[in-house]
């Protein structure tokens, strides 16, 4: 199995989730306007800083 801690493996996890997310709000919204894309870039944001974040803090303890 590949390297787990690679940073790919944290943004792959952060674009299925966005992926699902985009779907649901597709799904449950009576019109996909400019809300929706508001609320998935938000969503994007926080996931993909949540990514780096969680690759910076496994590189640091890695390291020491």
């Amino acid at each position: 199995m590949p390297n787990q801690d690679h940073p790919i493996w944290f943004i792959g996890k952060a674009l299925i989730i966005l992926a699902f997310a985009t779907l649901f709000a597709y799904n449950n919204a009576n019109s996909f306007d400019e809300t929706e894309l508001k609320m998935l870039v938000q969503l994007a944001t926080v996931l993909f800083g949540g990514a780096v974040i969680e690759s910076l803090l496994r590189k640091k303890t890695d390291s020491q």
